[in-house]
Parts: C-alpha cells; structure tokens; sequence
C-alpha cells in the first residue's frame, strides 16, 4: 500500500498575513503564494504517494522580498522513510514543525 503525505497544517502565529508557498517533494509546488490571515491556521491535502521532503516557505506581507523558508526531510535506515503529516509554525523569521513518518511497511 502507498504511503500517502495525507496533510501538511501550517499555523501563521504572527498579527499579519503571510504568503504561502509549500513544494512536496522539494521541487514540485502543491501550494503556491496562498495567503495566510494573521493568527490563523491553514490545512492542505497534497496528494502525494511516498514524498520524503517537503519545503515550507512564509513571506509576511510588508517584508519586500523577505522569505523564510524551511525543508523537511524524512530518512531511516535501512528503509526509506516518507512524510504523512506536516505540521509547522511560522513567526517572522522562523519556521519550525514536526513530521509523522512511515515506511512502506508502517509506522
């Protein structure tokens, strides 16, 4: 059975909006330069079987050409491991989050 990536949740924890933009894996866009309300919390289903990276990158509104961004990145030896769910925290500046992983044959 497919490991699928079921959701990446993305909590905005700053007083302004932020443009969105998530690539899974890293390289192939499945949100781009989604606005994200200020102290709000944003949920997307990227349809993706066995992705083992994820890029998440936040631009707050007012920052000119500012950017954070973070990569996430799943490995396990001697299986390859894959992101099932993403969760990240933005403030300015920084991006952090935790991903539940698996491999083909289960958590």
């Amino acid at each position: 059975m497919a490991v699928k990536f079921e959701e990446i949740v993305f909590h905005n924890e700053n007083g302004i909006a932020v443009s969105l933009t998530v690539e899974a894996p890293v390289g192939q866009v499945v949100v781009r330069e989604h606005e994200v309300p200020g102290k709000s919390t944003y949920r997307v289903q990227p349809g993706v079987d066995y992705c083992a990276s994820a890029l998440v990158a936040a631009r707050a509104a007012g920052h000119g050409d500012y950017e954070d961004r973070q990569s996430f990145t799943a490995s396990a030896n001697p299986q390859q491991a894959y992101i099932a769910h993403l969760t990240t925290r933005h403030v300015i500046g920084s991006i952090h989050g935790s991903f539940v992983g698996s491999t083909e044959r289960g958590r």
